[in-house]
C-alpha cells in the first residue's frame, strides 16, 4: 500500500509565521484534511492544519510546548507532551511523548472524526482508520493496547504492554526543533461487528471483537559527528 507514493506538504516557513509555527502544515496533498476525509461529501473535518509530519518541529520549544504530529499510517494527528530533559550523543534535548489517551473519544462526540461509522462508537484506546485504508475496517491503537483496558480486551490473550517497548515519543533539539530521535509505534487491528446473522457458536465468539494484526516500530535518529 505504501510501496510507491509521493506526498506534497505545504508548510509555514519564514518570519511572518513566527518560530512557534515553523514547518507546521497548511495543506497535505493540496487539502487541509487527513487523506481520505472529504468534508464536501459529508465526512468529518479531520484537519491536518498546524501539525507537522516529523521532519522538523516548531523552533524554540519549551516544557509548555504541545506538538501536533501527523502520521499518515495512523490516519490522524496526535499531540505530543513534554516529559523530561535528556542528553543524547552529548546534545541537550527535550522529550515529548504521545499520551495514553491519544486514541480516546473526545467531546463533543459528533466532532470526533475517529469514533467509528455506522452508528458504532469505538471505545477509548481505539481510533478509526478506515478512510485511509479504502474503508477496510482497520482501527489503530497503541501497541499491545498500552495504557488502556476495557471489556473488549478480555477476549484477547498475550497482550504485554510496557512503556519502554510500546510508547511513542520524540527527542528534539529545542532551539531549532530538529528531531534527534523519534520512535513512532502503533498497532493495526481489525474490528469485527456483531455476527448476529451466524448460528455457529465458534463464530459468535468474534462478535464485537478487536483482532490485533501487527504493530510497527519506526525509529529514526540523527547522529552528529562534526560541527563546523
Amino acid at each position: 500500500m505504501y510501496h510507491s507514493f509521493s506526498d506534497r506538504q505545504n508548510v509555514k516557513i519564514g518570519t511572518a509565521h513566527g518560530h512557534e509555527h515553523f514547518f507546521e502544515m497548511n495543506l497535505y496533498n493540496n487539502r487541509p484534511t487527513v487523506p481520505g476525509f472529504r468534508p464536501e461529501r459529508g465526512d468529518c473535518y479531520a484537519s491536518i492544519e498546524n501539525s507537522t509530519e516529523g521532519a522538523f518541529y516548531p523552533q524554540r520549544i519549551t516544557e509548555k510546548s504541545v506538538l501536533n504530529y501527523f502520521r499518515k499510517t495512523i490516519c490522524r494527528p496526535g499531540y505530543l507532551h513534554y516529559t523530561e530533559d535528556v542528553t543524547l550523543d552529548g546534545m541537550n534535548g527535550k522529550k515529548y511523548v504521545l499520551p495514553g489517551s491519544s486514541y480516546d473519544r473526545t467531546q463533543p462526540l459528533e466532532e470526533d472524526c475517529y469514533r467509528g461509522d455506522d452508528g458504532f462508537e469505538y471505545p477509548d484506546g481505539l481510533s478509526d482508520a478506515s478512510k485511509c485504508y479504502y474503508d477496510f475496517p482497520i482501527v489503530v491503537s497503541n501497541p499491545h493496547f498500552l495504557n488502556r483496558s476495557g471489556e473488549w480486551m478480555r477476549k484477547i490473550e498475550g497482550m504485554q504492554p510496557n512503556k519502554e517497548d510500546h510508547e511513542s515519543y520524540v527527542i528534539l533539539e529545542p532551539l531549532l526543533g530538529v528531531p534527534l530521535k523519534e520512535c513512532a509505534r502503533s498497532q493495526s487491528n481489525i474490528f469485527i461487528h456483531k455476527l448476529s446473522g451466524f448460528s455457529n457458536p465458534d463464530l459468535q465468539k468474534f462478535s464485537d471483537m478487536v483482532v490485533p494484526m501487527f504493530w510497527g516500530d519506526v525509529v529514526s535518529r540523527i547522529i552528529f559527528t562534526h560541527f563546523f
